[in-house]
């Protein structure tokens, strides 16, 4: 809470210096003016501290006006009756006295700055929120005496609304500690004899205010009841709050006890016991019959703990004071699951009483006093609860991931090319058709559900779980010529290997399509005009899961908080690469027929371990920003499967063969593994605040996985020929089992809602 006021500027400068040399042309007797003016100071000052001790004086006038200011253009807030006693804190020289307010006093702020809350408090949203006394009516003005904290709790009173049928504008709060109300001393008899003579001695500087203010009781009835316009807008009637507990017992303590607190925050005590104030509010607060009541006690835990730093509830803290460092959060925890009072104080502070004038907060020293400080007394700090318990995010993901890399699967040369050189590799007349280039590294759009709740009602540990999920994608190739309808535009196609039989060792290719192909087997040699169709195919699935818990390691009421991650991390990439091949002989002397080869490759990676981690936010009005680095420790399981067939069909004729091209014998099977991986993630969301519980985000996100099995990576285009359709293998075993690793990168922007309730 800070509180209004003006700072006046003494002149200074060259030109200030030289006006002094003139009027003051001697040493001596600027010495002796300087002195005499110090003591005539120090003897105001002291008459004036003795004149403004809070003392209590009665009301002896039938009916007077209790003011937002001094003086009689200042909004009336209250009416008190003779005989009604106030607490005056101190007499301006005009005779208006400066007191608490009475029972069923109120002010307004702003229906924008609070987040309303059940059991009629509200939360502050902002910085420096203005808390007016009294409404504009007519030349009547309202005032701003105290300027509100962010995250500090109001209690809120009838008679909330703008208008009938509209959203409020303005609510009307209990008055925050160190606010104040105005009243002519003409109509008070102080109690003390001692300030009766002071009264009697004193003579109000101007004309008395005492005629203007009788006079205009007339008018003040049908004021209350319209009470005007505060910065423009029309309010409800006025309703009288006060105590609504029939305890009267209660109801006095709690006066008492919020009269303390203004006494403090005004500057006021010159020793304050602070443990013992809040011991006070603790037992009144068990007393409470009534929700105002509780209402009212809990707010003045929260004001005590507003002066001497952050801490727990009161109810469940140790006699010691809860520091805002890294382990604070940890520590309230631990306080709030304790089952009872503790008796070993935690980080002690040392509470000293303000200078005069101060606003009232007590500074605190996390391990020791500064010299010459004496110990105070030591308490824990009141957090009221938040307004939420669960928080739900919901993101739509557009990601890129690290492309996987093929080898070249598919070539074409010019028609005209001898059957023996078409499509080989490493030859002038050859290109190639599909293969050697990454893939699958288009956006993937997504998307992906984050919530949790917290098991306390401080927001100190939560759980949590999120899961997303990647659109499959797919890449795709299809290539189909057909000579035998006379094309002479179709391209020659073939799939391109190395030769590693102990005959040949050089690089080769089967041809698939091929316009007057020629059957060597046959003798004499016959030709054909050979149909084939090449169709390559490469998808993806991502996706990821975790659950865990969330330790807060800054309490709540700060704009920026941190919070230490634990989860476990699930994480699955599925990727599959098929190649199949089919070529048709044409009409010619053979019945129909054809021959299919394909070829599979297919890789999973499951990911199982423990995620540590630390996230931030941070809020300014209505706009936060949010950062979460995790880091995923634990086993990554890797399955290679490999499979491939040819088959023969012509006429009767009908075989079919283990392996394709770049499968066979010496590579076809399930292979797994496990290795130890690591996966860090970066999360980043700026947010804007649509509604109070709701939330627009955009984002970005980077997440590494150091180790994944890829297809294209476990494709070996090195064959040898002696085991095609069930040969004995002569020469190297190959094609091979690579099993190569890559690391994957996923990358991409978020943009979203989040929820909290």
């Amino acid at each position: 809470m800070r509180f209004a006021a003006r700072q006046w500027i003494a002149p200074s400068g060259r030109a200030s210096a030289r006006r002094q040399r003139r009027a003051w042309p001697s040493v001596a007797p600027r010495l002796a003016i300087c002195c005499a003016a110090i003591a005539s100071l120090a003897i105001a000052f002291a008459e004036v501290r003795a004149d403004d001790e809070p003392y209590t004086a009665t009301v002896r006038a039938d009916s007077v006006h209790v003011r937002s200011g001094p003086g009689t253009t200042y909004y009336a807030t209250d009416t008190l009756r003779q005989g009604d006693h106030v607490e005056v804190y101190g007499v301006d020289a005009d005779g208006w006295c400066r007191v608490r307010p009475p029972p069923g006093s109120f002010s307004w702020i702003a229906a924008d700055a609070l987040d309303v809350k059940s059991g009629g408090t509200a939360r502050v949203t902002r910085d420096r929120a203005e808390a007016a006394v009294g409404s504009r009516s007519g030349e009547r003005r309202d005032t701003v005496q105290v300027l509100l904290d962010r995250d500090e709790v109001v209690e809120l009173l009838p008679g909330q609304s703008a208008g009938e049928g509209t959203a409020p504008a303005w609510y009307k709060i209990a008055p925050p500690a160190g606010e104040f109300r105005w009243i002519h001393e003409h109509y008070l008899r102080p109690e003390s004899a001692s300030h009766q003579e002071r009264r009697a001695t004193r003579r109000p500087r101007g004309r008395s205010a005492e005629d203007d203010d009788r006079a205009d009781l007339v008018g003040y009835e049908s004021e209350l009841d319209q009470p005007g316009r505060l910065r423009d807008l029309t309010l409800m009637p006025v309703l009288s709050g006060g105590a609504a507990n029939d305890d009267r017992a209660v109801d006095a303590k709690l006066h008492k006890l919020e009269l303390e607190v203004a006494e403090i925050a005004a500057g006021k005590a010159r020793a304050t016991n602070l443990a013992a104030l809040e011991a006070d509010a603790r037992d009144v607060a068990r007393q409470a019959q009534s929700e105002s009541d509780r209402n009212r006690a809990e707010l003045l835990l929260y004001r005590v703990g507003r002066m001497t730093g952050r801490g727990l509830p009161a109810a469940r803290a140790t006699p010691g004071l809860v520091q805002e460092s890294p382990l604070s959060g940890l520590l309230a925890l631990a306080q709030y699951l304790a089952p009872g009072e503790a008796s070993a104080p935690v980080l002690p502070t040392y509470p000293v009483a303000p200078a005069p004038g101060a606003a009232g907060i007590l500074p605190t020293y996390p391990t020791s006093p500064p010299p010459g400080a004496v110990p105070g007394p030591i308490i824990a700090p009141y957090f009221p609860p938040p307004p939420t318990r669960h928080f739900v995010s919901l993101d739509a993901l557009g990601w890129w991931a690290k492309a996987d890399h093929l080898p070249p699967l598919v070539t074409t040369s010019p028609i005209g090319t001898p059957q023996g050189q078409a499509g080989v590799l490493g030859l002038p007349t050859t290109s190639i058709l599909f293969g050697n280039q990454n893939v699958l590294g288009d956006i993937r759009p997504g998307g992906r559900v984050q919530g949790g709740v917290w098991l306390d009602p401080y927001q100190v540990f939560a759980i949590e779980g999120n899961y997303f999920r990647l659109a499959t994608e797919q890449t795709t190739f299809s290539a189909t010529s057909t000579f035998s309808t006379g094309s002479t535009t179709d391209p020659i196609l073939a799939r391109p290997f190395f030769n590693a039989s102990p005959a040949v060792n050089a690089q080769s290719s089967i041809v698939v399509a091929f316009p007057n192909f020629i059957l060597i087997p046959l003798l004499p040699p016959t030709t054909i005009n050979l149909d084939g169709t090449v169709q390559v195919r490469e998808s993806s699935n991502i996706q990821s899961a975790g659950g865990g818990g969330r330790l807060a390691l800054v309490p709540y009421t700060r704009p920026w908080r941190f919070f230490a991650l634990g989860a476990y991390r699930f994480f699955e990439l599925d990727e599959t690469l098929s190649i199949l091949n089919s070529s048709n002989p044409g009409i010619g002397p053979f019945p129909p027929g054809n021959v299919q080869s394909f070829d599979n490759f297919a890789t999973t990676n499951v990911f199982n371990g423990g995620e540590i981690g630390l996230a931030t936010e941070y809020w300014l009005t209505r706009w936060s920003l949010v950062a979460e680095t995790r880091l995923a420790m634990g086993n990554m399981h890797e399955t290679l499967s490999i499979d491939g067939r040819t088959s023969a069909i012509s006429g009767g004729f009908d075989a079919s063969y283990l392996g394709g091209l770049l499968t066979q014998p010496t590579n076809i099977g399930t292979y797994t593994r496990d290795r130890f991986v690591l996966i860090p993630q970066v999360d980043v969301k700026l947010g804007f605040q649509l509604l109070p519980p709701l939330r627009l985000t955009v984002g970005y996100n980077f997440t590494y996985v150091t180790r994944v099995l890829r297809p294209g990576d476990q494709v070996d285009t090195t064959v040898n020929t002696t085991q095609v359709a069930g040969g004995t293998l002569v020469g190297p075993a190959r094609p091979q089992t690579p099993f190569r690793d890559t690391g994957l990168w996923l990358q991409g922007v978020t943009a979203g809602l989040d929820l909290r309730f």
